[in-house]
């Protein structure tokens, strides 16, 4: 099944737009794909990056592929990312292109596709936070996040800012209709920024200790939902490959697979 990405959206843009005032700088958000599917496993990094050689790349590609688009020049690229009162249905529709075909080509992607692979299940990614920076340090610092040790805190705790609060408001009200068959986070921050808020509220969050991973519930059902927290899988901080391989197995040991030893 899919997840009603349009009333999701609709819930990103309006946020957006009552934030303009405040920074007018302010980056398109990231929007959901129309084919977002539930009942998959969940991977949930923190936010999604911005590269402007790497966007252009990207472009460079949905000119051949989509032509009838009238994709600007590489000089103008980066304006289709500005957040304007004015922003057109065309700019929405040719960011959103370039997401998927991010979301189908970045590096970043490929791991986390091949373990959802590997245990046979829709993979599916969830940013916390829909706002486009590539330094953590400057997202975490511009959306005035508070870090916590591993305790549970007051979401106004973690998150005083209320255009920060509104996306993790947002994300755990999509997390729950995306129906998840794991949830897998593939970020330090945001793993510490989970571990401190996802027991809030109508959720049961807890760790299980014979099992060796985390467990949450929601309100609406009774169904746990095994949780596995971990570090990047790409980039200079990336997990070995060996503990890749590791999370692999966990993972597919939460859904169900007993691998037993030859």
């Amino acid at each position: 099944m899919h997840v009603p990405s349009a009333e999701f959206n609709r819930r990103i843009k309006s946020l957006w737009t009552k934030e303009l005032k405040n920074r007018p700088s302010l980056k398109a958000p990231m929007l959901l794909s129309d084919n977002l599917m539930s009942r998959g496993v969940v991977f949930v990094g923190l936010n999604p990056s911005f590269s402007v050689p790497q966007i252009k790349s990207y472009v460079q590609m949905l000119r051949k592929e989509k032509p009838q688009s009238e994709w600007p020049e590489d000089s103008a690229v980066e304006n289709l990312f500005k957040w304007t009162s004015s922003r057109t249905k065309k700019q929405s529709r040719q960011t959103q292109d370039i997401d998927d075909k991010a979301f189908k080509e970045h590096p970043y992607f490929q791991k986390p596709r091949c373990i959802a692979k590997k245990a046979g299940k829709e993979f599916v990614h969830l940013d916390i936070f829909r706002y486009r920076e590539t330094s953590q340090v400057t997202t975490l610092e511009d959306l005035k996040v508070i870090i916590q040790a591993d305790r549970a805190a007051k979401p106004e705790d973690v998150v005083p800012d209320k255009f920060a609060r509104s996306q993790l408001d947002t994300f755990y009200a999509l997390l729950e209709e995306c129906d998840p068959l794991a949830i897998v986070v593939i970020n330090a921050a945001a793993s510490k920024l989970l571990k401190s808020t996802l027991n809030l509220g109508d959720r049961n969050f807890r760790a299980d200790e014979n099992e060796g991973y985390h467990q949450l519930s929601f309100s609406q059902s009774r169904k746990c939902i095994p949780v596995l927290f971990s570090g990047m899988l790409s980039g200079q901080r990336a997990l070995d490959l060996d503990s890749v391989a590791r999370l692999s197995w966990h993972l597919r040991y939460a859904l169900g697979e007993r691998i037993l030893p030859r």
